[in-house]
């Protein structure tokens, strides 16, 4: 007898395995959507270091999920007697969360929140696609070839199960798929997207509050791992983090590409979303600029050389609405990416001359294979204008070679790189230059740090590039 009660515990754990793999065996029908077929697997993980399910669809498939399920439940312990009254609210869940949860969520998940906290998306997609996310509670896919309308069933069916934003179905094949081989991660995220900027502020401020610190990434969307590589920065060094999506209009001039800018709202929330962005803030051109608006922000001096020269009222709209964004977001941190260096530099100054109380951090350029800096109008080039404007790195890495030779002077410099651009049929050079790092201020010869900055067209697509000689970082 002293057995027994092992004996029972085995029973209840094999009892509670059976109806987990019987739910799971009905999820699988769900993902028929996504073509899958004998070979696949499913693993669900509770969590970030929960209970691992692993099922293999051939063994799902052999044999259908029992209908009607296993009931009653186990019986033991004993039901209650007499019975609890009133009756316990919310009911249990069931089946039950295996391994349960300690200690209980309160308040309860359930009945969902009314109204909902997130509209459908409503920007460039069809009616399906915005209620397939809108059922999956902002769904990102992360990978290639999964249908989405087939992992929005299988999340729909395993809600039951437990799972929460942040948990993974994983999808696995061992062979091929669609011609793609490799595991396909539906990531559920729960990305908050705010459009007004009362809003924004009320929400930062409750993190403030609580003496927690928010981390924040402007963007002109678009987004790619240069990016991404930002909003990681600002998540590591803060509890919360934040980004916007807001392609500026002033600091766009007439004959630029305002109107061609590429624009993928929906792409860019289930990409920032797995980076760590907690919040989203997507205001329109009206909120920004309202009618009537008339103050801009200038930062004079280190707007007026390299791109000022070509785009004299570039600066002016960024400064403008970096000053309008840091101020509703009131973040500790503000990431901004050392490829752009004279915006970061215009940044730097108008933080320190406004007082505004927040730290402003370079995050470093992210390149291509080949060394081609990541930008979003890499898009735009043909594939001809893309091979060419490999010459932009290699420019850069020519003038770290010489200033690692002892070369100093900067016409020898400049005059080198430019050849090396030249060179190219397609590239069109706006400028070349090297400037005081930190002033941008003209220099003759090196003698501490400074920065070689390129700017070049490709057909209509300008592309900019840069490195500080003398400085931690090489391209």
């Amino acid at each position: 007898m002293a057995n027994r009660p092992n004996a029972v515990l085995d029973d209840l754990l094999a009892e509670a395995l059976a109806l987990i793999v019987s739910y799971w065996r009905a999820a699988l029908l769900q993902l028929g959507d996504v073509e899958l077929e004998a070979g696949y697997g499913l693993d669900v993980r509770l969590g970030s270091a929960g209970l691992v399910v692993p099922i293999a669809l051939e063994q799902c498939l052999e044999q259908p999920p029992r209908f009607p399920p296993r009931f009653p439940p186990p019986r033991f312990p004993p039901p209650r007697f007499p019975p609890r009254f009133p009756p316990r609210f919310p009911p249990p869940r069931f089946p039950p969360r295996f391994p349960p949860r300690f200690p209980p969520r309160f308040p309860p998940r359930f009945p969902p929140r009314f109204p909902p906290r997130f509209p459908p998306p409503r920007f460039g997609l069809s009616r399906e696609r915005a209620d397939i996310l809108w059922r999956c509670g902002r769904f990102g896919v992360l990978g290639e070839d999964c249908r989405p309308a087939g992992l929005a069933g299988a999340v729909d069916v395993l809600g039951g199960t437990g799972l929460e934003p942040g948990d993974r179905l994983e999808v696995k094949d061992a062979r091929t798929w669609a011609g793609v081989a490799g595991t396909f991660t539906a990531v559920m995220s729960d990305v908050r997207v705010i459009r007004d900027p009362d809003e924004m502020r009320r929400a930062c401020f409750e993190w403030r509050r609580d003496g927690e610190t928010v981390g924040y990434v402007p963007t002109m969307g678009y987004l790619h791992e240069g990016h991404l590589s930002l909003v990681r920065l600002a998540k590591a060094r803060c509890d919360h983090g934040v980004i916007s999506i807001f392609v500026n209009p002033t600091q766009f001039g007439p004959e630029e590409d305002l109107d061609r800018y590429p624009r993928d709202l929906e792409g860019d929330l289930a990409k920032a979303a797995a980076a760590g962005a907690e919040v989203a803030y997507v205001p329109e051109a009206a909120t920004v600029y309202p009618p009537g608006y008339q103050t801009r922000v200038t930062v004079p001096d280190l707007a007026a050389p390299l791109c000022g020269a070509s785009r004299p009222v570039h600066f002016g709209g960024v400064a403008t609405v970096v000053t309008k964004l840091l101020n509703v977001v009131q973040p500790d941190v503000a990431v901004f990416g050392e490829k752009d260096y004279q915006q970061l530099q215009v940044v730097r100054r108008l933080a320190r001359d406004l007082d505004l109380p927040v730290e402003i951090v370079g995050g470093p350029t992210v390149r291509e294979p080949d060394g081609v800096a990541m930008s979003s109008r890499n898009a735009y080039l043909s594939v001809d204008q893309r091979a060419q404007a490999v010459c932009l790195v290699a420019a850069l890495r020519q003038a770290w070679e010489r200033f690692d030779a002892g070369e100093r002077d900067v016409g020898a410099l400049v005059d080198e790189a430019r050849e090396r651009i030249s060179a190219q049929p397609a590239a069109r050079v706006d400028y070349v230059e090297i400037r005081d790092a930190d002033t941008l201020a003209a220099v003759d010869t090196i003698a501490g740090r400074a920065v070689l900055a390129l700017a070049v067209f490709f057909g209509k697509t300008r592309l900019i590039d840069n490195t500080v000689l003398g400085g931690d970082r090489r391209p």
